[in-house]
């Protein structure tokens, strides 16, 4: 945001609550990570958001971390070293606008990042048992991506969540990166060999998610036209 001072040594993670018993949990993990010398982390709970581009919103401007993690309350972070490696990557990278653990390399023009190339790795039970999902994915560097999956998203700049578009609960993850790659950042998934995060959503809530489509569809699909004509 124009005219907002930043403190580059600081982390701040961001989530939108509405069970505190399970974000107490989660926070656990995040608070066993190892932190990247000189730096500092906080964590800021934003409870009653009417939609997650509106919390997140709330989160960003109040908040002047220059590393955010946007993550869902039902998150556990796996690797003790998930903060070095992502200030590493952000530091060697300041072409990388947003980061995630899982996405796709490619982004139909539906708008459903899981129906394209697929990229990363989690464990989730997003089919009601905990599995193991392991994509295309490099140890060492990060795989440039063009969607990622909300249930963690990681920037060094700050780009306004479409609150004016995106009112539920659906979408505010692929539009959030799109904004980035409108403003000519690169959107990328952390290097891993095997999952970073567990994620215990379980099966995911659908209200609302064919009006929130609708939207991106709208906003979106002429820019994504236009970004893939170039690269063809």
């Amino acid at each position: 945001m124009a005219g907002k001072l930043f403190d580059e040594n600081k982390i701040c993670f961001i989530s939108c609550v509405n069970n505190d018993n399970q974000y107490n949990e989660c926070l656990e993990s995040w608070n066993a990570l190892r932190v990247p010398e000189g730096m500092k982390v906080e964590s800021l709970v934003i409870h009653d958001a009417v939609s997650m581009t509106d919390g997140y919103q709330a989160g960003m401007e109040s908040s002047d971390a220059k590393y955010k993690i946007y993550i869902h309350q039902d998150v556990w972070i796996n690797n003790k070293n998930f903060l070095i490696t992502m200030v590493r990557e952000f530091q060697k990278h300041p072409e990388y606008g947003i980061l995630g653990v899982v996405g796709s390399r490619s982004l139909p023009l539906n708008g459903v990042w899981w129906e394209g190339e697929k990229i990363g790795a989690i464990r989730d039970r997003v089919s009601g048992e905990m599995s193991e999902y392991l994509y295309e994915r490099n140890d060492r560097e990060c795989t440039e991506a063009i969607a990622l999956d909300g249930l963690i998203l990681m920037t060094q700049y700050d780009v306004d969540w479409r609150t004016d578009i995106f009112t539920k609960w659906h979408f505010y993850d692929v539009s959030q990166c799109v904004e980035f790659l409108k403003r000519g950042y690169k959107v990328a998934v952390l290097p891993q060999n095997m999952p970073l995060c567990t994620h215990f959503a379980g099966m995911n809530a659908m209200k609302g998610y064919d009006t929130e489509s609708q939207k991106f569809l709208k906003e979106y699909v002429p820019f994504l036209e236009e970004m893939y004509a170039a690269k063809s």
